[in-house]
C-alpha cells in the first residue's frame, strides 16, 4: 500500500514528502500516519508493511542512542543497516517469513547534508539511495506518479506549489489505484528545519485543514479539465477561439 514522492522545489533549496494515508487492516482500509520523524534528523516515510516501519524506526533509534549517533550521513547508513537486518530475518532462506516476491518497506527519507536538502530513496535490500533527479516517487502507483511529475514539475516551484503537485498527484493515483488515498501527509524540509505539516500542537491530523483546502481546489482544477476537453471536442469555434486566446495570454505572463 501507499504512494510515496518525494520532491525537490526553490531549486534544490527546499524539498517535500508526500505520502497518502491508506492502509489494508483484514479486508478493509483503513487511514493510518505515514510519516514520522527519525531523532528529529531525519523524516520518513514508508510503503509497504506499516508495523515494519514501526520496527525499523523503533531499531534504528535504540541503535542511536545506544551508539551515540547524531550524524545525519551516518542516521541515514544506520536507517539502511537496519533494513538489511530486517529483511534477512524475515526473507531467511532456511525460515522464510514472507515470500521473496513480497515488499517488506520502500521508503523515502529526508535529512540535511551539508545545510542543504537529501532526498534518499530507501531499497529492501538496505541500500539508501541518494536522489539526484527532481523528483522520486515509491510504492504503489509510482509509474503514475512519475507520468504526472514528469509534464508537470518545474524546478523553481515554491513549497506551496510543490505540495499543490503532489496532491494532485494523489487525487489523479487514488482513481486509478484503489490501494493508494487522496488523503495527504506532508513533510517539509525548509530553512534547515523538518517539519510535519500533519502534526498541530504536537498532535497528528490526518486530514489537516490546509491540506484539505488545497485538495478540493485540485478536485477543482479536474472538474475544469474534463470541461475544457469536452470543450476542445465541442462544434463551437467561437468559445474554442476564445479560450486559446486566453490560454495564450496566460502563457504570455508565465
Amino acid at each position: 500500500m501507499t504512494c510515496i514522492i518525494g520532491m525537490y522545489c526553490d531549486k534544490r533549496k527546499n524539498a517535500i514528502i508526500i505520502s497518502d494515508s491508506r492502509e489494508m487492516q483484514g479486508y478493509d482500509f483503513i487511514l493510518k500516519r505515514k510519516i514520522y520523524k527519525i531523532n528529529e534528523n531525519v523524516v520518513y516515510a514508508g510503503s509497504g508493511y506499516t508495523g515494519m516501519s514501526i520496527e525499523l524506526r523503533d531499531n534504528v533509534e535504540n541503535r542511536m542512542r545506544i551508539e551515540g549517533i547524531a550524524d545525519n550521513s551516518e542516521t541515514i547508513k544506520t536507517i539502511g543497516d537496519e533494513m538489511f537486518k530486517l529483511r534477512t530475518y524475515y526473507k531467511h532462506p532456511d525460515a522464510p517469513r514472507f515470500s521473496q516476491d513480497d515488499v517488506l518497506i520502500n521508503a523515502i527519507l529526508g535529512t540535511y547534508i551539508q545545510n542543504k536538502p537529501k532526498l534518499y530513496c530507501l531499497h529492501e535490500n538496505g541500500w539508501a539511495e541518494p536522489t539526484e533527479e527532481k523528483f522520486r516517487a515509491v510504492g504503489d502507483g509510482w509509474r503514475f506518479a512519475n507520468q504526472i511529475l514528469t509534464s508537470l514539475y518545474r524546478e523553481d516551484l515554491t513549497v506551496k506549489q510543490a505540495i499543490q503537485l503532489g496532491i494532485h498527484c494523489m487525487v489523479q493515483i487514488s482513481r486509478l489505484d484503489s490501494v493508494v488515498d487522496d488523503n495527504p501527509q506532508v513533510a517539509i524540509l525548509q530553512n534547515n528545519e523538518i517539519n510535519i505539516m500533519n502534526i498541530r500542537n504536537g498532535e497528528f491530523i490526518m486530514e489537516h485543514p490546509d491540506l484539505m483546502e488545497m485538495k478540493n481546489k485540485i478536485n477543482g482544477i479536474e472538474d475544469y479539465r474534463t470541461k475544457v476537453f469536452r470543450l476542445m471536442m465541442s462544434n463551437d469555434d467561437i468559445l474554442k477561439t476564445e479560450f486559446k486566446s486566453l490560454i495564450e495570454k496566460y502563457k504570455d505572463q508565465d
